[in-house]
């Protein structure tokens, strides 16, 4: 136990009818505010007294058509047969897959 005596709680009612204590900030006088911060200049932009015109295109000498000189226009026709079969084989797996999935969606 310690030797100082114990003050006791006051009530609500005293709490109301106290004059509350002055804090350290209501005793400073109140400072004067900081000063607004002046108004920025308005943008000025400048317009090109000429339009930039792009610089003509260059053919890139890497790039080369394959130009046969036999007649043949480059079409293989046996690669042509073998992308019809396998979009027709898609087609006929799209439909299949189809019918057995419909049944569930309805």
């Amino acid at each position: 136990m310690s030797d100082t005596p114990e003050k006791p709680t006051p009530s609500f009612d005293e709490m109301a009818e106290s004059k509350p204590a002055p804090t350290p900030a209501a005793e400073q006088p109140a400072s004067p505010p900081p000063p607004a911060k002046p108004a920025p200049k308005p943008v000025v932009i400048a317009k090109d007294p000429e339009p930039v015109k792009p610089a003509a295109p260059v053919a890139d000498p890497s790039i080369t058509f394959d130009d046969s000189e036999d007649g043949s226009d480059g079409i293989s026709i046996p690669a042509l047969v073998v992308d019809a079969v396998a979009a027709a084989i898609a087609i006929a797996f799209t439909v299949l897959l189809l019918q057995d999935v419909l049944p569930f969606i309805n």
